[in-house]
């Protein structure tokens, strides 16, 4: 199932919230949707840099 288009906001254990914004390509040839999550704000993707083991403002795929 596709999840629907607008911002995806995640309640983590620790008690943060945070929010990814979703973007979809669609491929209409193959009925096919490529969805990506991007960071919605800063402190979200330090976030994901953290869980990644990667520092800041390098591209990133999760």
């Amino acid at each position: 199932m596709v999840p629907r288009r607008g911002p995806l906001r995640l309640h983590h254990p620790s008690g943060c919230e945070r929010e990814l914004v979703r973007e979809i390509l669609e491929i209409p040839e193959e009925a096919q949707q490529l969805v990506v999550f991007l960071p919605a704000d800063e402190a979200t993707a330090r976030a994901v840099d953290g869980l990644a083991g990667r520092s800041a403002g390098r591209l990133r795929a999760v």
